[in-house]
């Protein structure tokens, strides 16, 4: 996770070393274009809000975890609204290590697609792996199954507390009303 916490913050700053940046720098790049849609300039805003892959890719992932959310073109303000008011010290840690997965995910894919010729599918699989295992290994106090994670990630999120507690609570409210509707 620390190596993802460092990106995050090098994305930040606009820091990574995105084909753009390179140019910038003075390495000789024969081509700009961004590699998940191969149609706009590299840039750090293109390549993690503005491309329209990384754009399902932050779709889908809102989808999983059953929320609507607008995404700004600003790194800054995209990356802000990973900061819940009124959510538990650990939901916040939890929402937090998504939006660095997301974006470590994307980077770590756009780099498969450069150096070993992949496509695009199975970034979400990613994301929710990671994700899972850096919550699990950094807040000991949630408790979670990835089973539990991969089906309701926003619960897990917004109670972060034992899991297990509140999955018998869900499942005893679900099947008293299925019970009451047959």
């Amino acid at each position: 996770m620390s190596s993802a916490l460092h990106f995050g913050w090098r994305l930040l700053i606009n820091r990574i070393v995105t084909r753009d940046n390179l140019s910038k720098r003075g390495f000789s790049v024969v081509n700009l274009f961004c590699v998940m849609c191969r149609k706009e300039k590299e840039l750090v805003q293109h390549l993690f809000f503005e491309c329209n892959v990384t754009w399902k890719i932050w779709k889908l992932c809102d989808k999983w975890v059953s929320i609507n959310s607008i995404h700004h073109n600003s790194t800054r303000e995209h990356l802000s609204r990973f900061s819940m008011p009124g959510m538990t010290k650990e939901g916040n840690k939890i929402w937090k290590s998504m939006c660095v997965t997301i974006v470590w995910s994307i980077w770590t894919h756009r780099n498969s697609i450069v150096y070993r010729c992949l496509d695009n599918d199975e970034v979400l699989n990613v994301v929710q792996i990671n994700a899972w295992i850096w919550i699990i290994n950094k807040i000991p106090k949630v408790q979670l199954s990835y089973s539990n994670w991969w089906l309701c990630a926003w619960l897990c999120i917004k109670f972060s507390i034992s899991w297990n507690f509140y999955c018998g609570q869900i499942l005893y409210v679900v099947r008293e009303v299925s019970e009451r509707t047959l």
